[in-house]
């Protein structure tokens, strides 16, 4: 293997040097005061590049150097980028006298008459120096902030020309490819030729009428290869991933750092020799190295998630979530993504969806010895041990954790929100000399002083939460509003902070350990993770949410059902999380808006309930309760039509934002467990009356025959009158339009201008409606396959989308059929308390009209993920639609005959609910219980699967809850 001569060979923090290693001795290598500056429009605000050419003119010799300056003021030194003879590095220069920081690195790169394109990388904390395809130095240092930037040269042999600077923010980019058939979007081939096009080579999709009508292929290849490419030249630190339908013969997979056709990483899975392996490659003009392989257990021609991690340290290949390649080599530093194929040509089942780019911030390091730590010494007595601390002081809204040694009786500790010596968080394990007591702490300090927010008393004979090796996983949070830190699975302290909430104090700050002098051995694996609000919404097509027979699961009304006294419930199950939002709307007089979360789904009385009073464009009055009991209120929030009031629930803590600003907060000692999640409103418009209407129409003609044949006689009727007309008031045209055999689409002009109208309708209209509402919760798992099935697998007949019904094939759905019996498994394991609900149908046959009414239509739950006869199996319409059946590894629990639930069965969905709460199992079809059976040793978890008889089945939505691992 290739390491290449870059940084490659180091890691990421072995290169990182205490700033004191040299500090005070004047050393040469600071700038001379007489060299002339060229200085920059651009300052250092935040994040931000510069990228210069540096050219090497034939006078150049090794004495000649070149400097970037920032963070340059007046008033403080500055940070300078160094090139020197053929070695790069950092300087820290202060009144003349320049302190190394990290370590010099060879430059091969510069050489008599060329020119080196050299990039710096400017964060708050660290700084990165990219010259030519390698990452040639890194340190870090937070001292200056802001400032100038200047370029400067010694000698004749060297000079800067075409400085680019660029501010950086967070990378988010997304495509799933839903747009017109051949329209590339942001994507351009550097090699081959692309498209976009529908699943099935040779058709054609209806976007208006498919739940995901099209994917990015190869359409031809150029020596053996296909890549196309999006992003921009200074995209670095990013994790890229893509579903990848895997072809059966070459290589297919993602691009990192692409810097022309002939240079870019590539992580893939190939066959070789018919056997998967996965790739980490790095692609030169002259040769391709194979920087990480490793064999995977990946079926060729089915869906899976590819994910590369392209940092300064390394990169990281990732299948399904899963780490498979990894290496320290980091060629090129910088660039675009891509996807890629190599093969000798391009399969037809070969397809890419759902590409996703976000930065990867996370700081992860197994030896802390190997960060920047300052000393900092304790102020409290109640904390009287000195902290070391590293980071950023602007880090914010982080969840930071370690593994901390329980082989001693020291403190320990996990320091967060570091400020400054007397103002910082600390979890903190500490045994009390007066009785011998173990407890973790969770302290505040401030400059009036340290005050303890929580405390637990460790389980006798050490913590329960040990790894079985001695260490103690440790984490804590700290957000608006709060501050949570966990022990383990089991403990957990938490505290509500007004000075985070109202914002007197920045939700963030440096991490740090509690200990004297070098980094202790007792500590290990600090990880450092970022909140990412960024949430990719299901993707719903609205013809879908239109249908009266599709709407149930594909319109905003489907998630919810009528209360008594005005509520609204959600079908969800929210276990442990929850947040709920909506917004404000434009209120004339006096209403109330009311919302529960953790209720029981009856009685509005049960959870934690937010009452919400609107008066006209009056500051607005909240009030939070538990269970009727006020716990919290804020009066006077001044607000504006269209803001969004959110409430959220997180185990112990739950809180109210306005805005996205925290206003009420509260943790609980003793938290709900409802699961529930309610809506009410007084006084304010609303269109919960599309509640009232029945799911189902009365009529049993098909939707689409239906709407053709309407629109095919007014189109008809409005083309005779027009041509009528014309043949009075202008027979020319009226020649021309009939020669040319033109038609007007009069139903189109007409749908697009109403569409408009109610547009405008909409902005002049301050009801609030379902569509609004907004609820999400990490335990839910929403799937209604407008993205590639990448979460799923395949282990007989064939899963894609396709259509339902032979007579309307352009309405097209994710469905499998064919094979002995089609059977698809969730790759994901769903553990505890469980409910699925699911919409499904039977396929119409594709010869012959077949019997297309429900039968045969089996769910498994908490299954082996191998025999759709594991774990518990519930069918509905079984025997060939004569009986449904509950099943537990085989053995019967319940059997009754199966009785349709729709009128119009062909057309219609069959809402199918299945649900382990506890004990409990309970089968429901279109909200009708079939069965409730009581299973004294319930099964933990698994996948599940979807199964039926040949002639297969349609799923258009699936919901799965989970409350997780059981402790």
């Amino acid at each position: 293997m290739n390491n290449r001569s870059g940084l490659g060979r180091f890691t990421f923090l072995t290169l990182v040097l205490a700033t004191t290693a040299s500090s005070g001795h004047a050393d040469t290598m600071a700038p001379p005061a007489t060299v002339a500056w060229q200085w920059l429009d651009d300052e250092c605000e935040g994040a931000c590049k510069l990228r210069v050419s540096l050219v090497a003119g034939p006078g150049w010799s090794a004495a000649d150097r070149a400097w970037i300056a920032f963070n340059h003021s007046e008033e403080n030194g500055y940070y300078a980028a160094q090139v020197a003879g053929r070695e790069a590095r950092f300087l820290k220069v202060l009144e003349g006298v320049a302190t190394p920081l990290g370590q010099g690195h060879p430059l091969a790169a510069l050489t008599p008459g060329a020119t080196l394109s050299v990039t710096l990388r400017r964060e708050p904390w660290e700084m990165v120096l990219i010259a030519g395809d390698e990452v040639v130095a890194q340190a870090q240092d937070c001292e200056y902030r802001g400032g100038r930037v200047a370029l400067a040269t010694t000698g004749p042999g060297l000079a800067f020309e075409a400085p680019q600077f660029q501010p950086l923010a967070p990378l988010f980019f997304s495509d799933d490819f839903m747009r017109g058939e051949g329209d590339a979007g942001a994507w351009g081939a550097l090699v081959g030729e692309w498209r976009v096009g529908s699943p099935q080579e040779g058709t054609r999709a209806d976007p208006r009428l498919s739940a995901n009508p099209f994917f990015y292929r190869v359409k031809s290849l150029d020596r053996r290869r296909a890549v196309a490419v999006a992003g921009d030249w200074f995209w670095d630190r990013y994790a890229v991933s893509a579903a990848i339908r895997l072809p059966e013969t070459g290589a297919a997979g993602l691009c990192a750092f692409v810097q022309d056709e002939t240079r870019y990483v590539a992580f893939r899975v190939a066959d070789r020799a018919g056997k998967p392996v996965a790739e980490l490659a790095q692609v030169s003009p002259t040769q391709e190295v194979i920087l990480a392989e490793r064999p995977v257990d990946c079926r060729l021609g089915q869906w899976y998630r590819l994910a590369l991690e392209a940092r300064f340290d390394g990169l990281r290949g990732s299948i399904d979530g899963a780490p498979v390649c990894a290496t320290d080599a980091v060629p090129f530093g910088q660039g675009k993504i891509g996807l890629c194929y190599e093969g000798e040509q391009p399969p037809a089942t070969l397809q890419f969806d759902d590409v996703r780019v976000r930065s990867a911030r996370e700081l992860a390091v197994a030896e802390l010895s190997t960060l920047p730590w300052t000393e900092v010494s304790g102020d409290h007595a109640q904390v009287p041990a000195p902290l070391q601390v590293t980071g950023s002081p602007d880090w914010r809204e982080y969840r930071a954790s370690l593994e901390v040694s329980s082989g001693t009786e020291d403190d320990v500790g996990l320091c967060f929100g570091y400020l400054a010596p007397d103002d910082f968080y600390l979890l903190r394990r500490h045994t009390s000399a007066w009785s011998g007591e173990t407890s973790w702490q969770l302290w505040k300090a401030d400059p009036g002083g340290a005050s303890q927010l929580a405390s637990e008393p460790e389980e006798e004979g050490g913590s329960a939460e040990t790894s079985g090796n001695g260490w103690v996983a440790v984490s804590v949070e700290i957000s608006a509003g709060f501050v949570c830190a966990r022990v383990g699975a089991t403990t957990t302290l938490a505290a509500v902070d007004e000075a985070l909430m109202t914002g007197a104090r920045p939700p963030g700050g440096q991490v740090g350990i509690l200990a004297a002098g070098a980094p202790s051995d007792r500590y290990r694996n600090l990880v450092v993770s970022f909140r990412d609000d960024v949430a990719t919404p299901l993707e719903v097509t609205q013809q879908f949410a239109q249908e009266d027979t599709m709407s149930q699961w594909a319109s905003p009304a489907g998630a919810w059902r009528l209360g008594e006294g005005g509520w609204i419930w959600r079908r969800d199950e929210f276990f442990r999380d929850c947040e709920f939002g909506f917004p404000l709307p434009d209120q004339v007089g006096a209403g109330e808006i009311r919302t529960v979360l953790a209720g029981d789904g009856k009685d509005p009385r049960h959870g934690y309930c937010l009452k919400v009073n609107l008066n006209g464009r009056k500051p607005l009055a909240c009030g939070l309760l538990r269970d009727e009991k006020p716990v919290a209120s804020h009066d006077g929030m001044e607000w504006e039509p269209g803001d969004t009031l959110s409430v959220q629930r997180d185990g112990e803590l739950v809180r109210v934002l306005l805005a996205d600003r925290v206003v009420l907060g509260y943790c609980d000692s003793d938290p709900l467990a409802g699961t529930k999640v309610g809506f009410r409103t007084a006084g304010i418009p609303t269109d919960l009356d599309k509640l009232k209407k029945p799911r189902y129409g009365t009529t049993k003609q098909n939707p689409v025959e239906h709407r053709q044949a309407r629109n095919g006689f007014l189109n008809a009727l409005g083309n005779l009158i027009l041509h009528e007309v014309l043949k009075q008031k202008a027979p020319a045209v009226h020649q021309i339009l009939r020669h040319m055999n033109v038609n007007v689409d009069f139903v189109k002009i007409l749908s697009k201008r109403q569409r408009e109208e109610d547009r405008l309708k909409k902005a002049a209209d301050p009801k609030l409606e379902l569509a609004e509402l907004s609820a999400r919760s990490s335990r839910l798992y929403d799937c209604n396959f407008s993205s590639a099935p990448a979460d799923w697998r395949a282990t007989d007949g064939e899963w894609q989308i396709t259509q339902r019904w032979t007579c309307s094939p352009q309405w097209t759905f994710f469905g499998g059929r064919g094979g002995k019996r089609p059977t698809l498994w969730s790759k994901r394991e769903f553990q505890g308390d469980q409910v699925v609900e699911f919409y499904a149908a039977k396929p119409m046959a594709v010869q012959g009209n077949g019997n297309d009414h429900p039968h045969n239509l089996s769910l498994t739950m908490c299954g082996d993920g191998n025999d759709p006869n594991s774990g518990y199996v519930f069918t509905v319409a079984g025997d060939d639609g004569k009986t449904n059946r509950l099943l537990r590894n085989g053995v019967e629990l319940g059997a009754g005959p199966y009785r349709l639930s729709s009128n119009d069965p062909h057309r219609s969905w069959l809402n199918i609910r299945a649900e382990r709460i506890g004990r409990q199992l309970r089968l429901s079809v279109d909200d009708e219980v079939l069965f409730e059976r009581e299973d004294p040793a319930p099964l933990p978890g698994g996948p599940l699967a979807f199964w039926s008889d040949p002639q297969g089945m349609m799923v258009a939505r699936v919901k799965v809850w989970d409350s997780g691992p059981q402790p």
